[in-house]
């Protein structure tokens, strides 16, 4: 009898141990990867396992056959544990190279796009990124020929190192209200680069930040306090720098670099800071002007309506609305009555206010 007890303790805790395993099997681990299905071109690496946090990373698995428009879910299941998580993260270098890849969409989960997510994807033409993304990594966009348009959301506080470096047939870029920091060489070599609006948000912009983009005007917002040297480092075409407030407090000399010696900077009347720099009517080797910048409009007086699906921009306001090319020149817009469509795929590039 002793026997017989001993060995069916043997066997219980034999089936114990094989239960456990099985059971351990069963769970995800942080670092496992895996696709939906065997056929799939993307795949996951599962970020984070605690509690009902799980969590995955996307990337290409195969970024050369990977073609077309590319929609990247909000959730993926692991097929061998049964484990669902929420895609919050697009991999560094995730989709690098994905040469016939034409567009992607981001879901609304992700809230970081890697280092160099979608570098030297040079068919890609269209791409949006979402409100849920916070941070997006140096060089993520780096030689997307492809794109002519781009918006970024407010949600992103810091354009990073050469984020669009070499998008050499951009055309128009909006930033939104709520990035901070313009980065090093965020849109060097961007050959077709005519319109950036630059939010009131922004403080400072790298050095080389628009090196070699045919920009011809740009508006400076009040908040910049730093300017990076070579900022616009042969912008060959800029005729026109409007700065809404003070001299920025850290401004390379060198900012002008190669620019049209007819080059004008134009500063707000009566500003004091302007004129203590101000030398024989010359700054930074440029010639100065005067300008009477448009005063802010309370908030409550216009709404932004944005339509993701079609990429219409519906403007709800009081009074008159004008539009302009510059944020200079000002003219009415035709048979807009409170309310107005900007339809922001077709790349028109406009600025717009209120007026009473």
């Amino acid at each position: 009898m002793k026997n017989s007890k001993y060995g069916l303790s043997g066997v219980f805790c034999l089936t114990a141990s094989l239960m456990m395993f099985c059971a351990s099997q069963s769970q995800g681990a942080v670092g496992d990867t895996f696709k939906e299905n065997e056929d799939d071109l993307i795949q996951y690496t599962v970020l984070t396992e605690e509690g009902n946090s799980k969590t995955v990373e996307v990337w290409a698995v195969n970024r050369y056959h990977l073609e077309g428009d590319v929609i990247i879910p909000s959730t993926a299941t692991n097929k061998d544990t049964g484990i669902t998580y929420r895609v919050t993260a697009i991999r560094n270098d995730g989709f690098r190279v994905c040469y016939k890849m034409t567009s992607i969409k981001i879901p609304n989960s992700v809230t970081s796009i890697g280092e160099g997510a979608f570098a030297n994807s040079n068919v890609l033409t269209s791409i949006e990124i979402p409100d849920s993304v916070t941070t997006v990594g140096q060089l993520a966009f780096f030689g997307c020929s492809g794109l002519t348009s781009i918006e970024i959301p407010g949600s992103v506080s810091v354009l990073p190192y050469q984020i669009f470096r070499a998008c050499d047939n951009m055309t128009n870029v909006v930033i939104g209200n709520g990035v901070t920091a313009i980065g090093q060489d965020a849109f060097g070599f961007c050959y077709k680069l005519t319109s950036v609006t630059i939010p009131d948000s922004v403080t400072g912009i790298g050095t080389y930040a628009f090196q070699y983009t045919p920009l011809e005007s740009i508006v400076i917002p009040a908040g910049v306090d730093t300017l990076g040297k070579n900022a616009f480092l042969h912008c060959e075409n800029l005729t026109s720098v409007y700065f809404m407030g003070d001299v920025p407090a850290d401004t390379g000399r060198s900012i002008y670099w190669a620019t049209p010696e007819t080059l004008l900077t134009y500063y707000p009347v009566g500003n004091a800071s302007w004129e203590a720099e101000i030398v024989d009517g010359m700054w930074r080797d440029r010639g100065v002007a005067n300008w009477t910048p448009a005063p802010p409009q309370p908030e409550d007086e216009i709404d932004f309506t944005p339509n993701t699906e079609t990429g219409v921009l519906t403007l709800t306001f009081t009074g008159t609305l004008e539009e302009s090319d510059d944020m200079v020149n000002w003219t009415p817009v035709p048979n807009a009555k409170g309310s107005y469509d900007v339809d922001t795929k077709a790349g028109q590039k406009k600025f717009y206010r209120f007026v009473k």
